[in-house]
């Protein structure tokens, strides 16, 4: 199952990378929470009949209570909460830059590991670390000529690594149950409680009404579909299975390729500026990203 988990890792990150630039031009004209709650519900719809009509990954254990349960929290923090995030600081901050603030999920990973998985955290891995956060510096640090303000910068870098740690959250959740179960329910599941919290935290805040009136509006919603399908579906089904059907380091190392691959989508689809320190900056994280797994 080796040539499953490793070419499902790789890609989960063309995938995401090219959801990234589709969701980039959604934001522009669609409230990242609302955009969440489509792409989860959607994606959430399409698990649903592959799970009814495509049960290929039913032989696997059955969930207890508990695995659920788990698997909800994990939708809810990794999902709900990590793609509104994500979202808001894709909308000021760009796919180049937000790119470079995913690189931040493998050693967010790492440190909740070593918390609550017992995992060793090497000197080997804390540099790596360290090349990642020059990296980002690199990538986040640019004059105003890239036509960003400061407000943005700072507000967009620290939406986009809280959404990095729901991510991770969510990841080391999910981590013990998806070892043994079907990847098709798991996402499924994963995805009612994204979906759910969405909802609970509109209806909380009474935005629910005027969430209705964004949906009603004129909206790009071939690009919301096509980004759907891609990123919510494709990419979160191609991620579970790399990271069942392989080990989590070289599943991650190969998830983390969708750095350069968002760069360069960014370059040519979206005229974001593939400046030298946002390049120096992608090399600097993923160096830091293949040390760290590299000594797993």
């Amino acid at each position: 199952m080796s040539f499953w988990g490793e070419s499902s890792s790789l890609l989960c990150a063309v995938f995401w990378a090219t959801a990234v630039v589709l969701f980039r031009v959604a934001v522009r004209t669609v409230p990242p929470v609302e955009l969440a709650l489509f792409k989860s519900t959607f994606a959430f719809l399409l698990f649903l009949v592959t799970w009814l009509f495509f049960p290929a990954f039913e032989d696997e254990s059955a969930l207890s209570g508990r695995d659920i349960i788990v698997l909800i929290l994990s939708g809810v923090v990794g999902i709900a909460m990590g793609d509104s995030l994500f979202l808001h600081s894709l909308k000021l901050l760009g796919a180049s830059r937000n790119a470079i603030l995913g690189c931040l999920f493998s050693p967010f990973v790492i440190i909740l590991s070593l918390i609550f998985l017992g995992e060793r955290f090497t000197y080997m891995k804390f540099l790596g670390f360290a090349l990642i956060l020059a990296g980002i510096f690199f990538a986040v640090y640019h004059k105003s000529e890239n036509a960003i303000t400061r407000n943005n910068l700072i507000l967009g870098t620290i939406t986009g690594v809280l959404s990095i740690l729901c991510m991770a959250s969510g990841m080391v959740i999910t981590k013990p149950v998806v070892t043994d179960s079907s990847p098709i329910l798991v996402a499924w599941i994963r995805l009612i409680g994204g979906a759910g919290g969405i909802l609970c935290f509109t209806i909380l805040t009474g935005k629910f009404f005027q969430m209705t009136q964004v949906f009603k509006s004129r909206l790009p919603w071939k690009v919301m579909i096509i980004g759907g399908f891609i990123g919510s579906y494709l990419a979160l089904l191609t991620w579970l299975i790399g990271f069942k059907y392989t080990t989590a380091s070289i599943a991650s190392i190969l998830n983390q390729t969708s750095v350069i691959f968002i760069l360069l989508l960014a370059a040519v689809f979206l005229k974001e500026r593939l400046s030298p320190l946002k390049i120096a900056g992608a090399v600097l994280s993923f160096a830091g990203v293949f040390l760290i797994f590299s000594h797993a």
